[in-house]
């Protein structure tokens, strides 16, 4: 958007079912709307809706996309915030840089998270080793879905090498093992190290212990060392589940962990990436670490 078409895109808005439908499209992010949607969300016949959109796509507020056939609306933010710009340039005594945060958080609903679509998703998995939940999950990610996710896992403790159980159960699903290999989680919290776009921690929460009566306290206590954290500001999520290996059986405990796992990578190989924003991932990945 150029200055010259600021007058027609504020004369776009200045409209009652324009301005809310334009409303309506922010609201749903990169799910969008059909107009048919919008239209029954409205109470605006087809047409009209019609003809309202296309105003705003002349505007540059809005854009279309068309699948089968259906065409899908989507708010074109890089337009909006060129309007804040251009409202507030000048504000707070010349102190612009004052607002930038607030054009972030109006014109920025992913938040910071954005995929490209000709990229795959970088997801870790975590577990206390890196010997089984999270080298599973690496391998069925890969499998099911290697253009659109790239599967990585690390430990707190990672073992030395493949278990000849994981190996198998992996094998007689016709899943690859050939690549994996116990990681240890500071791996990735380097500087060099690779950025997530996801990091889901598998193991199960540690118990609360009871209280016990405290010990005379020093006078002075040495400050906690805090986590590494991971470059970026990947999307976090727990999907916990037991160690297998600490069942009474382990090797039934090896086949259930590995079905949990194959019906939970499946559901995230499903999810429309395109079309989420930083929130929705977040909620659809919280989801599929619920027990059903």
């Amino acid at each position: 958007m150029e200055s010259a078409h600021l007058p027609q895109a504020f004369a776009a808005l200045a409209h009652e079912v324009r301005l809310d439908c334009f409303r309506l499209l922010i609201h749903a992010g990169r799910t969008g709307m059909s107009a048919g949607d919008l239209g029954t969300a409205l109470a605006v016949r087809q047409n009209t809706m019609s003809t309202n959109l296309a105003v705003l796509e002349k505007a540059g507020l809005i854009r279309s996309q068309r699948e089968g056939r259906v065409i899908r609306y989507f708010a074109h933010m890089p337009g909006l915030r060129f309007m804040l710009d251009y409202l507030l340039r000048d504000c707070c005594g010349g102190e612009t840089g004052q607002c930038d945060p607030l054009l972030e958080s109006l014109t920025e609903p992913g938040q910071g998270f954005d995929p490209n679509p000709e990229q795959p998703l970088n997801v870790l998995f975590l577990c206390d080793g890196d010997s089984t939940r999270s080298l599973i999950a690496e391998a069925l990610l890969r499998c099911a879905a290697p253009n659109r996710f790239t599967g990585y896992s690390a430990g707190q403790a990672p073992g030395c090498c493949l278990s000849a159980a994981v190996t198998a159960v992996l094998d007689t699903n016709g899943i690859n093992s050939h690549l994996l290999q116990p990681s240890a989680r500071s791996r990735f919290t380097g500087g060099a190290a690779p950025h997530m776009d996801l990091v889901i921690e598998l193991s199960e929460a540690p118990e609360v212990p009871q209280p016990q009566p405290l010990p005379p306290a020093p006078k002075m206590l040495p400050e906690p060392v805090p986590a590494p954290a991971f470059p970026g500001t990947p999307i976090t999520a727990r999907w916990p589940m037991p160690d297998p290996a600490s069942a009474a059986d382990p090797d039934a405990a090896l086949a259930r962990t590995f079905k949990l796992l194959q019906r939970r990578i499946s559901v995230l190989t499903s999810l429309p990436t395109d079309r989420l924003d930083r929130q929705d991932f977040q909620n659809r990945l919280n989801d599929i670490g619920t027990p059903t």
